[in-house]
């Protein structure tokens, strides 16, 4: 008697297996085939990282493999998605479905999930959008006529708009501060308010004067991390991923193989302040081989670094 074990069946195991066996007398043979069924796999997407008001977006769910019949839900903020004018949703047959976001705005900004099922299992991709509210400068007019020695104040206010938001001024398109024109200072008044002041005027101050407002925010960047070469199993193994900028709040995740890290693998991560995440295997295994990626994010973008885990070997890295 002969028994052949399979163990965690996957894909690569379908196929046709056959069974021989001989003597002196003669040989038979029995084949069966064993065709393995897989849950949906989605190809990830994501959102433009600079999203303003009134732009039409496009993502597509995309279905990699996974047997037949496949079914496609999207969701924002684990609501279920229904087709709008503003949210359309354009099903291209049963393995690809595309969500169209018409007109977009602040409304439109939150988190949007394909989620993929089948009898075998299900998956789920999420991608966040994050609408920035241009800046809107409240008009100010500066008097049409003006004699050489009166005082003039210019008051640039900003009447709604996302924060961060960055403030400055030009003359005649040219930026400008407190030292770069002569009886001209320039105060900040709180976050949403610069004054521009002239106690003096003279003909030097003849020009445009131009009042900008900014916020587009800075996405986050991973500062470059690695294993160490030489890794033993049973040793602990520690790896920091820090992120050296962004604006906040950063969301830090790792994933293994594509997959969320899990304590029940003897994976642990902990988070040490806004910015660090640290993860640890406390005895690492061969089990725990394979490509550990980091991935940062927050409303203007996201990045990533993996690294991956040789046990009794070497590492190599790979940066996007």
């Amino acid at each position: 008697m002969s028994q052949l074990i399979l163990q965690d069946v996957g894909s690569e195991h379908s196929g046709i297996y056959t069974c021989n066996a001989y003597n002196t007398v003669g040989e038979a043979a029995i084949s069966d085939q064993l065709k393995v069924k897989e849950k949906p796999e989605i190809l990830a997407f994501e959102f433009p990282s600079e999203v303003r008001g009134g732009q039409l977006l496009q993502v597509s769910c995309t279905i990699t493999t996974g047997d037949d019949p496949v079914s496609l839900q999207w969701y924002k903020d684990e609501i279920p998605i229904t087709s709008s004018p503003k949210f359309m949703i354009n099903k291209v047959d049963s393995k690809m479905s595309f969500l169209i976001l018409r007109d977009v705005g602040l409304e439109h900004s939150g988190t949007y999930t394909c989620l993929a099922f089948n009898p075998v299992g299900q998956q789920r991709f999420s991608a966040q959008l994050w609408v920035n509210a241009a800046p809107v400068i409240m008009p100010f007019m500066i008097p049409p006529e003006n004699f050489e020695g009166v005082s003039i104040q210019i008051l640039c206010n900003i009447l709604s708009g996302d924060d961060p938001i960055t403030l400055y001024w030009l003359k005649d398109n040219i930026s400008m501060d407190s030292n770069s024109l002569t009886g001209v200072t320039i105060n900040s008044v709180g976050s949403r308010s610069t004054l521009l002041v002239i106690p003096s005027v003279s003909k030097l101050h003849s020009g445009v004067f131009t009042c900008v407002a900014s916020n587009m925010a800075v996405p986050p960047r991973i500062i470059p991390f690695h294993f160490e070469e030489h890794i033993r199993a049973g040793s602990l193994v520690q790896v920091i991923c820090v992120v050296g900028e962004g604006d906040a709040p950063i969301d830090i995740r790792w994933t293994l193989h594509g997959e969320e890290v899990r304590p029940k693998l003897g994976i642990f991560t902990q988070r040490v302040g806004e910015r660090t995440s640290i993860l640890s295997i406390d005895r690492v295994g061969s089990e725990h081989r394979g490509s550990y990626t980091c991935l940062a994010s927050n409303h203007a973008g996201r990045t990533n670094q993996t690294e991956t885990l040789w046990v009794n070997g070497t590492t190599s890295s790979l940066n996007t």
